[in-house]
C-alpha cells in the first residue's frame, strides 16, 4: 500500500487487494502448513524425480533451491485458485 501514496483511486484500490490477497494466502498456509509441506515435497519428488529435501550431498542440500521455487508457485497458484472463487468479495473490500 506505500507504493500507492500519491497516485489515483483505482490504484490505491489494486494495491489493498493485492494486500488482502497475499495477507489472507499467508494466513491460510500458515493454518495449513503441514499439509501443504507435504504436497509440496511430494510434487517435487514425483514430478521431477528429484531426492528428499533432506538428503545431504557432502555439506549440501542441492534440491533444496527448487523446492523452494515450487512451494512459492504452489502459494500463489493455490491463493489465485481459492481467491477467483470469492473474487466478487474482494472487490467490495478493496473498494
Amino acid at each position: 500500500e506505500l507504493a500507492s501514496i500519491g497516485s489515483s483511486v483505482n490504484a490505491k484500490r489494486a494495491a489493498r487487494a493485492h494486500t488482502l490477497f497475499n495477507f489472507f494466502g499467508v494466513v491460510l498456509m500458515v493454518l495449513l502448513f503441514p499439509y501443504f509441506l507435504k504436497l509440496v515435497i511430494f510434487l517435487t519428488n514425483h514430478l521431477l524425480g528429484t531426492t528428499s529435501p533432506d538428503i545431504l550431498v557432502g555439506e549440501e542440500k542441492p534440491y533444496i533451491s527448487r523446492y523452494i521455487a515450487n512451494a512459492h508457485t504452489m502459494f500463489n497458484v493455490i491463493n489465485a485458485i481459492i481467491f477467483l472463487s470469492i473474487l466478487p468479495y474482494l472487490v467490495k473490500v478493496a473498494t
